[in-house]
């Protein structure tokens, strides 16, 4: 791929020199109101999965050109009219660029929601459940596999190795993302990433084995809790991304352990 003109950041700017970002208070302001339409840009798996702000209209990052454009066959009324449209998805960068798209099509009266659905529930503010949420898995457990990390003396050289042979999918050099879907719930997807490390990585830090398992959980504050309460030695970093939080720990015998809460995209 050649350069980039224009890397999502620059877009990011440029949406936010342009775009009325509202806060989670103002919008719980404008839940029963009639001139606002609050547009989750979310995957279904997101929303089905964690909820959504009640009265939202669901309308995919990927699918929303089509739904608002009136010429379109996928064309959705809710769109029509002179309302106000506030976008929002689970931290703010989606919605964002979302808006400035609406905007660039003509839409005069657009907003996003800053901080995004993780602001919307930080802020107990109500959220209408999920349809599709695993209620048969209790809160604060691994339910997966998330990803396999492992050391090697040359990285590129031997994730190359497993595609040629394996028929693993390598992209940026190292990672390939074996993708699948949940058997209770066949239509939500998941996938476990794979990795090969240098061998002099901190990543692993402080364990001393040479690999690193990534485990999918479900309610990691709970988890992270429970370990803490049982002695575990659980890190006080917990990082957040569109695509899920991440905490880590050490197991019995020393080795890291990552966590991971997914929300449904696809790690990126």
């Amino acid at each position: 791929m050649g350069n980039l003109k224009k890397g999502f950041r620059a877009l990011l700017d440029d949406a936010d020199r342009v775009l009325r970002a509202i806060s989670t208070n103002d919008l719980a302001g404008m839940l029963d109101r009639g001139d606002v339409v609050i547009v989750d840009v979310r995957e279904t798996e997101e929303r089905e999965k964690s909820g959504s702000i009640p009265g939202s209209v669901h309308a995919p990052r990927g699918n929303l050109e089509f739904y608002v454009d009136p010429d379109s066959p996928f064309h959705k009324p809710v769109f029509a009219g002179d309302k106000l449209i506030v976008t929002h998805c689970a931290s703010g960068w989606r919605s964002a660029l979302a808006a400035k798209t609406l905007q660039d099509m003509g839409f005069t009266k657009v907003a996003h929601l800053a901080g995004g659905f993780k602001a919307w529930k930080a802020a107990n503010l109500p959220v209408q459940p999920g349809t599709d949420a695993d209620a048969t898995v209790p809160a604060g457990m691994a339910t997966g596999i998330g990803g396999i990390f492992f050391k090697a003396r040359d990285p590129k050289a031997l994730a190359a190795w497993y595609q040629k042979h394996l028929g693993l999918r390598v992209e940026h050099d190292t990672i390939a993302t074996l993708e699948w879907r949940e058997s209770a719930r066949p239509n939500a997807a998941g996938c476990t990433v794979w990795s090969t490390f240098a061998g002099d990585t901190k990543y692993f830090d402080p364990g001393t084995a040479s690999f690193m398992i990534n485990y999918r959980v479900q309610g990691l504050d709970r988890l992270l809790d429970s370990l803490r309460k049982a002695g575990v030695t659980v890190f006080d970093t917990i990082e957040e991304y569109d695509y899920g939080r991440f905490a880590w720990c050490l197991d019995a015998e020393g080795n890291k352990v990552e966590l991971w809460e997914p929300t449904g995209i696809k790690p990126h």
